[in-house]
């Protein structure tokens, strides 16, 4: 996750500032799939932080698209939620990563909510109702 952020702003003036959402909406998913790459040859269990990690990404690269086509594709020009959203999310989880890095604990519950989601999964499929 660091060397993503730190060669994303490093590179930063390579691109061109009108696409600066959508490079980093991409630069996310490339960070996202090599994390899910190298985690399919760990066998043990992820770290709490991984799963804080990927959601992070996640909401920030949906955050990112959005506000991209809503400037970019739509350009709309008066601030409205979205941007109030999309500036609080982003900083949100950047923070919520970097915190789970640090203490790797489960302080939002994504780790039970994703055990709780995978048993309920797991029930449907093994007994379909008709």
């Amino acid at each position: 996750m660091f060397i993503s952020y730190f060669s994303s702003d490093s590179f930063f003036s390579w691109f061109s500032t009108t696409e600066t959402y959508l490079h980093w909406a991409v630069w996310d998913l490339v960070t996202l799939s090599l994390i899910l790459l190298f985690a399919k040859f760990i066998k043990d269990q992820k770290p709490t932080a991984f799963y804080y990690v990927c959601t992070g990404l996640l909401v920030n690269t949906v955050l990112f698209l959005a506000i991209y086509y809503d400037i970019y594709v739509k350009y709309t020009k008066e601030p409205w939620i979205l941007w109030d959203i999309y500036s609080f999310g982003v900083n949100i989880a950047d923070f919520v990563m970097i915190v789970a890095l640090i203490v790797d604990r489960d302080f939002l519950g994504l780790v039970k909510l994703k055990a709780c989601l995978s048993s309920l999964l797991k029930h449907k499929v093994a007994h379909p109702q008709a």
